[in-house]
């Protein structure tokens, strides 16, 4: 599976996420991605330090 930014764009006009394990891997990499494209992100992590550094990065 590939992810088309452009198509995630036109589905999700509102670009608003919410992105489960966004404290490390794939759910801070993708919180990287589409905050780079400003979208507006709920982030949430069972490890709150690593929730809190990632927020402190986006």
């Amino acid at each position: 599976m590939t992810l088309s930014l452009a198509a995630l764009n036109r589905r999700l006009p509102g670009r608003r996420a919410f992105i489960t394990g966004s404290g490390s891997g794939l759910g801070l990499e993708l919180a990287r991605l589409l905050a780079k494209e400003g979208w507006a992100l709920g982030l949430f992590d069972v490890d709150l330090t690593r929730l809190t550094n990632a927020e402190a990065e986006l």
